[in-house]
C-alpha cells in the first residue's frame, strides 16, 4: 500500500513538473489579476523576523460542465539577497496549509526559494484558494538578518524556477495556469 501511494505521488508530481512549462504564462487569468506579495518589515542586523506573504485569488472555470472555484496548484520562484539576509525557514499557512503536497527547494538560505504546492493529490479534495474579496496569508518566511548586513531596503523578487520555469497559480483540474502579479514588501534593516 506504502509504495503504491509513493508511485502514484511520484507519478503526480512528474506529470506536474512535466506539463507545467506549457501551462503556465500563455493562459489569461479568469479573473482579476492575481496577486502574491511579502509584507513591509523593519529588523535589525543579527536578528530574526518573521515576513507574511500573501495570495489574492478570484478565480473559477468550467471544466466538463462543472464549476471550479479557486487556485488548485502553484509555484512562487523568488531571490533576494543572501548577502542581507538568509531564509530560515517557511510556515505555510491559512487554505495553503491543508494542501496534499507543499514544497520548497532544499536549500532555501542561498538566495533562492521556490514555493509550490497542489491541493490534492489522492482521495478526499482539499480546499482551493479562494479570496475574492481580501488577500489571504499563505505562508511565514522566517528570516536572519546577517550581522555585517548593509542597512537599507530590500525585497524579494520574481524569477525563474529550474523545474517548473516560471511562477503560476494553476486551475484545480491542472489544464490552465497562469502568472499572478508579485508585489514585494520592503525587507528595512537598521542598524
Amino acid at each position: 500500500m506504502k509504495q503504491q501511494i509513493t508511485l502514484t505521488l511520484a507519478a503526480l508530481v512528474s506529470a506536474m513538473i512535466f506539463w507545467a512549462p506549457y501551462l503556465k504564462a500563455e493562459d489569461q487569468d479568469p479573473g482579476k489579476p492575481d496577486t502574491v506579495r511579502t509584507e513591509s518589515i523593519k529588523a535589525k542586523a543579527g536578528k530574526q523576523a518573521i515576513i507574511g506573504m500573501k495570495i489574492f485569488a478570484d478565480d473559477s472555470i468550467f471544466y466538463n460542465d462543472k464549476p471550479w472555484v479557486g487556485v488548485g496548484s502553484l509555484c512562487i520562484p523568488l531571490k533576494y539577497d543572501a548577502n542581507a539576509f538568509k531564509l530560515d525557514s517557511i510556515k505555510y499557512t491559512g487554505t495553503l496549509a491543508q494542501w496534499d503536497e507543499k514544497f520548497t527547494n532544499p536549500r532555501i538560505d542561498t538566495g533562492f526559494v521556490s514555493i509550490g504546492g497542489i491541493y490534492s493529490i489522492a482521495g478526499k479534495d482539499r480546499p482551493l484558494i479562494h479570496c475574492p474579496d481580501s488577500s489571504q496569508t499563505m505562508a511565514l518566511l522566517y528570516i536572519t538578518v546577517n550581522k555585517t548586513a548593509k542597512p537599507g531596503a530590500y525585497k524579494f523578487e520574481m524569477t525563474d524556477d529550474p523545474v517548473q520555469k516560471e511562477a503560476y497559480l494553476g486551475s484545480p483540474n491542472g489544464v490552465n495556469g497562469w502568472k499572478p502579479v508579485f508585489a514585494s514588501g520592503k525587507i528595512v534593516i537598521e542598524k
